[in-house]
């Protein structure tokens, strides 16, 4: 998940979600975080509380439900490409 505002339509959404602070390292475990939706001039328009861990080479998340009034999806990257791709979360 990118840790840094996301441009308005990334992500093929209005609004795409981003980390608002840092990445964890390994040995911080399970971290308190925010993802902040960038929507109508606002980088942090709207946000919600998730949990992140990384293990080896990857990360965990544990997401909340976008709110349904707010059209915006999680936003993640791939190392490999540094593109974004779009996460739905049902």
């Amino acid at each position: 998940m990118p840790s840094s505002c996301v441009l308005k339509e990334s992500c093929g959404v209005q609004a795409p979600g981003w980390l608002n602070g840092q990445i964890p390292s390994r040995e911080a475990g399970i971290v308190q975080g925010q993802v902040c939706f960038n929507y109508r001039k606002d980088c942090c328009y709207y946000s919600l509380p998730v949990q992140v861990k990384k293990c080896s080479d990857f990360f965990v998340y544990k997401l909340k439900k976008v709110h349904p009034m707010v059209p915006g999806q999680y936003c993640f990257t791939t190392n490999t490409l540094g593109r974004y791709k779009k996460q739905y979360i049902s």
